[in-house]
């Protein structure tokens, strides 16, 4: 392979990098300088970072010729390795790259095994949770399951009261944008979705705002003395 390519005629060799070059989402420009074989350098166009220079020899014996700055964002091993991750904590599996892949701009095709397959952004999946549409509802829904859940921070004596109708789901979210620890101090189970919802509302009249902002769920936060706990001792009574 590498003889047939050292004796090609330019249009074909050109012909050939582009096919290269199109699998990392990018397009051959022309040549750096005059033609020289395999021995030629070339410039090709990204859509994110522009142009940028490529030795004819990467491009085809290498595997190369993907634009630098998209691959020093990440490699498709370590974007597999995230993206299986997120997908096991979700029971969902893997498919592959929805068209060619683009770091960390790359699309998902993801298989979720109650509605079938769904594609997502790299980003939005591993960074922001986003999953399966189907699976996903806005906001709290009375109609379903729920959890009340207390988070504490023993640092600042606050504490979050929270519903979810995924928990799991909703707490590997705040640990990513809670701008500080916090542990779990109660989780409450409910079939009948309509109590969660009581219960959080009740306990945002009795106990007092934390007053903190700036983040998600800021405004559930309270301030934590003995009389949080004395509530929710009375409601895993009940």
């Amino acid at each position: 392979m590498k003889n047939e390519w050292k004796i090609l005629p330019e249009q074909e060799t050109r012909e050939k990098a582009s096919d290269c070059l199109r699998k990392f989402n990018v397009t051959f420009v022309r040549w750096h300088g005059s033609y020289r074989g395999t021995k030629s350098e070339l410039i090709a166009i990204c859509p994110i970072h522009g142009e940028f220079k490529v030795s004819l020899l990467s491009v085809r014996y290498r595997n190369g010729g993907g634009c630098p700055k998209c691959t020093r964002i990440t490699s498709p091993e370590k974007i597999t390795e995230k993206v299986k991750s997120r997908c096991q904590y979700l029971g969902n599996d893997f498919l592959g790259f929805d068209g060619v892949f683009f770091g960390t701009r790359s699309n998902l095709k993801i298989y979720c095994p109650n509605h079938g397959v769904y594609k997502v952004g790299y980003s939005a999946f591993v960074h922001k949770f986003i999953k399966c549409p189907k699976c996903s509802s806005r906001g709290y829904d009375t109609s379903k399951p729920g959890t009340v859940y207390v988070l504490l921070n023993d640092e600042k004596h606050v504490c979050k009261v929270g519903i979810s109708n995924d928990y799991q789901f909703r707490l590997h979210t705040l640990k990513r944008t809670t701008p500080f620890d916090f542990k779990i101090k109660y989780l409450a189970h409910f079939q009948n979705g309509s109590l969660p919802k009581m219960i959080e509302k009740m306990s945002h009249l009795f106990f007092k705002n934390a007053q903190l902002k700036g983040f998600d769920g800021c405004n559930e936060w309270v301030l934590y003395d003995d009389s949080v706990d004395e509530f929710f001792k009375r409601i895993s009574e009940t």
